[in-house]
């Protein structure tokens, strides 16, 4: 085994994804975790970036996550127990890293030149991406093996997103659903780079939507994990070799098709 130098992108600072892996990486042994950075929440550049990007999707985003007391967002308490098991609770990504003597920064965007500098002062030999954010080619040239992220879908069949509602919409029986995550090196493309690993999500009986979600957590935090320890220890190698990924690019579903996702759901549950 050799040291390691990881650098990590994080969307906001208390984002509990961002949050356990940085944790983890700092207890790793032979890992040096050389820079942490958030996007600033309330910048007017990322907002306008987002609506962009999202359109009226970003604005109920928004809603659902400062005003909302909707079922749908308490969702997150099994997450939260992932946090309260590792002493995070009452944790930032600021305060962790600060206790930690961590390099912390705060920036607009993952592109701007002021990102690109600290990033580069930092030379990681890896960084981990968490996030959405298309990421230009001066940032993926940043680290010396490449930047790691692990995708909410099994590629290359389910690029894009709403790759959980889309599999169930498409397939005709719950044995031909390809549910999961995709640990991978970000390319130019859209999840398009160098597969590393897949892990399948399985459904139970009981399963809704809701709670097939809450099952990619701790499996996107121990993926990405694994890619950390695959580079340190000099294995991290492409399961797709030199071949370029294809597969279709799924984007939002309409509210029309999630109900039918749920109903057709419920379907293959009960027939089991």
């Amino acid at each position: 085994m050799k040291n390691i130098k990881v650098g990590i992108s994080a969307p906001v600072d208390d984002n509990i994804y961002s949050l356990l892996v940085t944790h983890l990486c700092i207890f790793e042994p032979d890992v040096e975790l050389v820079g942490v950075y958030s996007l600033k929440m309330w910048s007017l550049r990322r907002f306008y970036s987002e609506l962009k990007r999202l359109g009226s999707r970003f604005l109920i985003k928004i809603w659902r996550r400062y005003f909302s007391e909707s079922d749908s967002e308490k969702t997150s308490d099994k997450a939260f127990e992932l946090l309260k098991n590792k002493g995070l609770e009452s944790e930032t990504l600021e305060s962790l890293c600060s206790r930690h003597n961590v390099p912390f920064e705060y920036f607009n965007d993952p592109n701007d030149n002021d990102t690109i500098d600290f990033l580069n002062e930092k030379n990681p030999d890896i960084i981990l991406s968490i996030g959405s954010e298309i990421l230009k080619e001066k940032f993926l040239n940043i680290p010396k093996i490449g930047v790691l992220n692990v995708h909410m879908g099994i590629l290359p069949d389910y690029r894009g997103i709403g790759v959980t509602e889309w599999p169930i919409l498409e397939s005709e029986s719950l044995d031909k659903v390809e549910i999961g995550i995709t640990l991978h090196l970000i390319d130019k493309g859209v999840d398009t780079g160098p597969i590393i690993l897949k892990k399948n999500i399985d459904i139970n009986t009981k399963d809704t939507i809701e709670k097939i979600e809450d099952k990619f957590l701790p499996n996107m935090v121990e993926a990405m994990l694994t890619g950390v320890k695959l580079a340190r220890d000099g294995k991290l190698r492409s399961i797709t070799k030199d071949q370029p990924i294809k597969g279709k690019q799924y984007y939002f579903l309409h509210p029309r098709l999630k109900r039918k996702v749920s109903e057709k759901l419920s379907i293959f549950l009960n027939g089991r």
